[in-house]
C-alpha cells in the first residue's frame, strides 16, 4: 500500500531512506520504464521493449528484467546486477506532485518499507537545508518529468511509421520446459529499413532514430536473460 505525501522538513526532518535493492523493497519487478535517453545505457545489459499502458493504451518502452511477472533476474544479493539502473527505479519512494498552487513539488510514499528513521540516506541536515542525496533525487524527479512530456510524440511517430508490432519470444530451458513471452510489442527491423527518405528524415531530426537502433541493439540481451533463467532454475534444483 502507497500513500504519498508532500516532502517538507517540519513533518520529515528525521525521515531516512534506504537505497539497497531486494525484493523487500518491491524491486522484484519484470519490468520498468525507461526513456529514450536512456537508451544508450539500458541496452548495454537488457532488453528494451514497448508495453501499453493501462490507463490509456499508448506505448511505452520500458527494460525487460524477467520472463514472467514478479521476476527481476537481475536482482542479486542487494544489489541490481546492471551497468545501469533505470531512473524510475532509483528514484523511489519519491514521486513529483503538485501543491494547492499548482506548482511542482517532491512527494513521499510515507508507507514504504525503505522509509525508516534509523537506516539510509537523510533528507535534511540540522539546519533544514536538502542534503546532498536529497538533491539528487529532486534532479532525478524533474529528469523524469520532463522526460515524461517528450515520451508521446516519441512513441506516436513509431506508431505512425507502423514500427511497432507485438513481440514474439519463446525459449526452452534445460529442464525441457518452454518460456514464452506475451504482451509486449518491439521495433520492426523491416519496415524501418523500408522507410522512405522522407520518413527517414522525420526520424532523424525528431531523435528518434538513435534510441531505434538502441532497441534493436538491445535484443541481443534476451540471450543473457535466458541464461540467467535456466542458471536460475538450476539453482533452484540445487536447494
Amino acid at each position: 500500500m502507497t500513500k504519498y505525501v508532500p516532502l517538507n522538513y517540519r513533518d520529515h526532518s528525521s525521515v531516512r531512506v534506504i537505497t539497497d535493492f531486494g525484493v523487500e523493497f518491491g524491486n522484484d519487478t519484470m519490468f520498468a520504464p525507461i526513456f529514450p535517453h536512456e537508451f544508450r545505457r539500458v541496452q548495454a545489459d537488457v532488453p528494451i521493449v514497448f508495453a501499453k499502458e493501462t490507463h490509456s493504451s499508448r506505448y511505452r518502452p520500458v527494460a525487460l528484467f524477467g520472463l514472467e511477472q514478479g521476476e527481476n533476474l537481475y536482482l542479486k544479493d542487494g544489489r541490481w546486477d546492471t551497468q545501469y539502473v533505470p531512473i524510475s527505479v532509483r528514484m523511489n519512494p519519491f514521486i513529483i506532485g503538485r501543491k494547492g498552487n499548482n506548482d511542482l513539488s517532491v512527494h513521499i510514499d510515507i508507507e514504504s518499507s525503505r522509509v525508516n528513521y534509523k537506516f539510509g540516506e537523510k533528507l535534511f541536515d540540522e539546519t533544514g537545508e536538502q542534503t546532498g542525496f536529497l538533491s539528487h533525487i529532486v534532479n532525478l524527479l524533474y529528469e523524469i518529468h520532463e522526460s515524461e512530456q517528450q515520451l508521446p510524440t516519441f512513441c506516436a511517430l513509431l506508431e505512425e511509421l507502423s514500427l511497432i508490432e507485438p513481440l514474439t519470444f519463446q525459449a526452452e530451458l534445460d529442464d525441457g520446459t518452454e518460456g514464452k513471452l506475451t504482451g509486449f510489442s518491439t521495433i520492426v527491423e523491416e519496415r524501418l529499413e523500408e522507410l522512405d527518405e522522407s520518413s527517414l528524415y522525420r526520424l532523424s531530426t525528431s531523435g528518434a532514430l538513435m534510441p531505434i537502433f538502441m532497441i534493436l541493439a538491445s535484443t541481443s540481451n534476451f540471450v543473457d536473460l535466458v541464461k540467467r533463467k535456466k542458471d536460475l532454475k538450476t539453482t533452484d534444483l540445487l536447494r
